[in-house]
Formats: C-alpha cells, sequence, structure tokens
C-alpha cells in the first residue's frame, strides 16, 4: 500500500444541492476545494453560493482551528 502525504489530509464531503458536491480538503496549511461533477459557472455558481458558503463554515468549524476567511 502506498501511502502519500495526501492520504493524510483531513476531507469531508458536502452535497450542495442540484446535483453538485464539494470536497473540502485540508492538508497541512492548504485547503482546497473538489468540486462533483465540476466548478459550477455562471447562474447554477450563483445558485450555489450560499449552500457553498454553509458548507464551508461547517467544515472549517468541524477542524477545531480557529481562522478568518477572505473572499476576493
Amino acid at each position: 500500500m502506498n501511502l502519500t502525504p495526501a492520504s493524510f489530509a483531513y476531507r469531508r464531503s458536502y452535497n450542495l444541492g442540484g446535483g453538485y458536491s464539494a470536497e473540502f480538503v485540508l492538508n497541512g496549511a492548504s485547503l482546497s476545494v473538489r468540486w462533483s461533477p465540476d466548478l459550477p459557472r455562471g447562474k447554477t455558481a450563483k445558485r450555489l453560493r450560499a449552500s457553498y458558503r454553509a458548507a464551508r463554515d461547517r467544515f472549517l468549524a468541524s477542524t477545531g482551528i480557529r481562522m478568518m476567511v477572505v473572499e476576493l
């Protein structure tokens, strides 16, 4: 069995509705999001924004680490 550092990452998936889900991955100091089936765009992205933010906030709270989110 090949164990890579990524296999030790903390991760959780959230259903966002409309057939979309997001997997949040915290690997050391790096946070990434993997979308399924793909990154939403346009009106779909706008519709999912509140669900995405709620899922992100739940994920971050579940780590027990104090942090601040800056959206650009």
